[in-house]
């Protein structure tokens, strides 16, 4: 069975959001609508929502079969806006920098389908 290494790439628009909590204290989320509404709150030090957000990149592209490519809409220049387009950044480029090994696991996947 041939398969093709190279991978369709698939755009999703991150947005930041600024909200209030219950304590009426500001929240800034970085947000990803086509990624089942992955978020990350950008105003609180923990690195769970991050490796959520990770786990859940890892799947849609090992489920969908594309790379995605993050573009973040907002035009606004705060901290936190630097910080998501940072993040966003880095994330691209991992995507970029892991394509071959997604597509091992791609093709191992198929594989082992295919076996079974």
């Amino acid at each position: 069975m041939e398969f093709n290494t190279e991978l369709d790439k698939v755009e999703m628009k991150v947005r930041i959001e600024e909200l209030e909590n219950e304590k009426a204290e500001k929240v800034v989320n970085l947000k990803v609508e086509d990624l089942d509404s992955a978020t990350v709150d950008l105003s609180n030090n923990s690195v769970d929502e991050v490796k959520e957000l990770f786990d859940s990149i890892y799947e849609y592209i090992i489920s969908h079969e594309k790379l995605i490519v993050f573009n973040l809409i907002n035009a606004e220049n705060t901290l936190f806006v630097e910080v998501a387009k940072d993040l966003v950044e880095h994330l691209n480029h991992e995507i970029e920098q892991s394509e071959e090994n997604f597509s091992q696991l791609i093709r191992i996947q198929k594989d082992t389908v295919v076996e079974a």
